[in-house]
């Protein structure tokens, strides 16, 4: 879990097109969604 707040979820500030970019907001929010599920299943 922490490999995604160290690396995963920094890589969509790297990018640089825009294409790229809205890629990167999709698959954020994909693993943003599964930390906030992981998270209320883990308390």
């Amino acid at each position: 879990i922490e490999h995604f707040y160290d690396k995963l979820l920094l890589i969509s500030k790297e990018l640089n097109t825009p294409s790229a970019k809205k890629m990167a907001e999709k698959r954020d929010k994909l693993m943003q969604d599964f930390l906030k599920e992981w998270g209320e299943e883990m308390n």
